[in-house]
């Protein structure tokens, strides 16, 4: 598996409540139009003080967007499919009434872990 991870930014005008349904209720469903997903998490982020941190300053971006793909292939196949059909026009607009889109970063995401017991390392398939 390989994920496609997207840190996103609420418009400033949106309180969280507001972004997180009209997200859940309405983005979400655009992006269950885009073949090769595997699956699909939204993980909305709440910043916390630590010991080392003098308390919680700004967060870059409220949520972040994972799309679990088979191999990088199917991500290749999933993005040229959005750029040719009107689903990129229909999430590009759709964005606007959510994100500050100038603040949304995309990463390509290979896990690793480390097996507790023999501290090995491995890639998670």
């Amino acid at each position: 598996m390989i994920k496609l991870v997207i840190l996103l930014k609420k418009r400033a005008d949106m309180s969280h409540d507001d972004f997180r349904r009209y997200y859940e209720d309405h983005h979400s469903k655009l992006n269950l139009e885009i073949p090769y997903v595997r699956r699909y998490f939204r993980r909305y982020l709440t910043p916390i003080a630590t010991p080392s941190s003098e308390g919680v300053g700004a967060t870059n971006f409220d949520v972040m967007a994972e799309l679990w793909f088979d191999n990088r292939q199917d991500i290749d196949r999933a993005m040229a499919f959005v750029a040719e059909t009107d689903l990129a026009v229909a999430l590009r607009q759709d964005e606007e009434n959510l994100f500050d889109r100038k603040k949304s970063t995309f990463y390509l995401v290979e896990e690793f872990e480390t097996d507790r017991a023999t501290g090995a390392n491995f890639r998670v398939p």
